[in-house]
């Protein structure tokens, strides 16, 4: 009987993820063992972050029953890169994964409740840890060989010319009430918050750049020093009246960093001169330090073209300035540098619209308008 309470639990457990165990553990903390749900939320602090599966619809057409091993071999993926670097998942969504990285709590001293590191330094922590998490999750993707199997399957060639497995990846800090919704009936742990949607809505625009990954500033502002010095500006929009910069983490393309024997999903990568270091040593030093150890992070960007970052950040800047004349002159010595550049492309679509003069009311940013209700 012991054994069959201890397996419910752990299905209980899978079934709500650990995020929402522990939303549901608080609801029936009222000892009689019963759920209430009829009680306020909890205000948290998180990062947030949404994984969507491009063309999936498609690729449900293709696999048929075999969608469900599809989804779960991508889902396998995700969720573990994500636990591995301190988040949790939330919601499975069948095409698409929420997953959060929650912020420690500040006592009325204003530290953290930790009390072993700063609160500024845990919230740079756990930025930190959740973009390597994404990161991890795009190497991983790359080259797993249950998704390969895929990217080879010929029912799946004869639909798709030069196919592969992508992913849409966006990440976001903000509030959300946290809690139980539903009834007595079906219950689900939920995270009610514009800040969620707005993290929904990167991964939509994340299209339009032509990029697989894409943060708002409000993650930005918390990295590290060392990660920020890894990541690209790419424009400023306006969602729900509130100005966001957009940032991604650039990569060379195709780009592949092969795994060491008995490799673990989303797991550090030591160079050769650390090969000899503990793991615990090397994460000791803290996230940060990862940003120029971890090989993913380093190959990734060892090939990336200097001259394209430089003019475009030239461009960025008048652009952002209303200079749109400088700001095309720049772009486009950008888009000679690599003409598949997405955010180069995009920006110049967008200045193209009005002739490259910026409208008399611009003020350095742009409503955020998502791909399937452009023009």
């Amino acid at each position: 009987l012991e054994n069959t309470i201890l397996k419910i639990g752990g299905l209980l457990q899978v079934g709500f993820g650990e995020a929402g165990a522990e939303i549901i553990g608080k609801n029936m903390s009222g000892g009689d063992g019963e759920l209430n749900i009829m009680m306020p939320g909890t205000r948290i602090q998180a990062v947030f972050g949404f994984c969507d599966i491009k063309r999936f619809a498609e690729l449900t057409e293709v696999l048929d029953l075999e969608i469900l091993m599809f989804a779960n071999t991508i889902g396998k993926l995700v969720h573990s890169c994500v636990h591995r670097w301190s988040g949790v998942a939330n919601k499975n969504l069948g095409d698409a994964f929420l997953v959060l990285w929650k912020m420690p709590e500040e006592t009325p001293g204003g530290t953290a409740t930790d009390g072993k590191m700063s609160l500024a330094s845990q919230k740079t922590e756990i930025a930190d840890r959740s973009l390597i998490a994404f990161v991890k999750v795009l190497a991983e993707l790359r080259r797993s060989e249950e998704v390969l199997k895929y990217v080879h399957d010929s029912r799946i060639g004869e639909r798709f010319e030069l196919f592969q497995v992508e992913l849409g990846l966006s990440l976001h800090v903000g509030w959300a009430i946290e809690g139980p919704i539903g009834s007595d009936f079906k219950i689900d742990p939920a995270y009610l918050s514009p800040h969620v949607n707005v993290t929904v809505q990167l991964e939509l625009v994340s299209r339009r750049y032509d990029l697989p990954l894409l943060f708002s500033e409000s993650l930005y502002n918390l990295l590290s020093l060392r990660a920020k010095d890894r990541v690209r500006k790419l424009d400023v929009v306006t969602i729900d009246g509130d100005k966001h910069g957009l940032f991604t983490f650039p990569m060379a393309r195709d780009y592949v960093v092969h795994q060491p024997a008995n490799h673990t999903l989303g797991d550090v990568i030591k160079p050769e001169a650390l090969d000899e270091v503990p793991l615990e040593a090397i994460e000791s030093e803290g996230a940060e330090y990862l940003y120029v150890v971890d090989q993913d992070i380093v190959q990734w960007q060892e090939g990336l073209n200097h001259t394209l970052a430089n003019r475009f950040r030239e461009g960025l800047c008048h652009y952002i300035d209303g200079d749109w004349a400088e700001a095309k002159a720049a772009l486009e010595s950008a888009l000679q540098a690599d003409p598949e550049d997405g955010p180069t492309q995009a920006l110049l679509a967008f200045m193209g619209a009005t002739g490259f003069v910026a409208p008399e009311e611009w003020a350095g940013c742009r409503p955020l308008i998502l791909p399937a209700s452009s023009p």
